[in-house]
């Protein structure tokens, strides 16, 4: 959504009124519609307030100091504590793709590392166990295999 740090003007400029205000609207024509925000700092500035109220948008009231209860935060919490361990603290949309994209193609290069790892050894002895597993199955009385 945004491709630069985000502050209160480009929030309120590239956030609300292009893609919330219209999405509200297009949503919710009667107006029934409750915008919910995390209530962050850029979200509860006054200046966001005047925007919202001239549309007709109602905003949900968060109890102070309430526990984030979307799942989806936390996934996004954990993403950033990973990046920013690697000393990225600031961080836009194009910087966290980038960021993304590193952490999977480090990760892919890991395993591909440690299958290229595994000795000719390792690969015979589950090959070899392979058929005293199926003899195992098939033999077990309880369904289950006893190796």
């Amino acid at each position: 959504m945004f491709d630069c740090n985000v502050n209160t003007h480009v929030y309120v400029n590239q956030g609300l009124a292009n893609v919330v205000v219209p999405s509200m609207h297009n949503n919710f024509p009667q107006g029934d519609g409750i915008l919910q925000q995390d209530g962050s700092g850029l979200q509860t500035a006054m200046f966001t307030q005047p925007l919202l109220a001239q549309n007709n948008i109602a905003v949900f009231e968060w109890a102070a100091l309430s526990p984030d209860l979307s799942p989806i935060e936390h996934w996004w919490g954990e993403l950033k504590r990973r990046i920013y361990a690697h000393s990225q603290q600031s961080i836009n949309v194009h910087q966290l793709r980038e960021a993304v994209l590193d952490s999977i193609t480090h990760r892919i290069l890991c395993v591909l590392e440690e299958w290229d790892s595994i000795s000719q050894q390792v690969i015979s002895h589950c090959v070899r166990s392979t058929r005293r597993s199926c003899f195992a199955l098939l033999i077990a009385n309880d369904g289950y295999p006893h190796y």
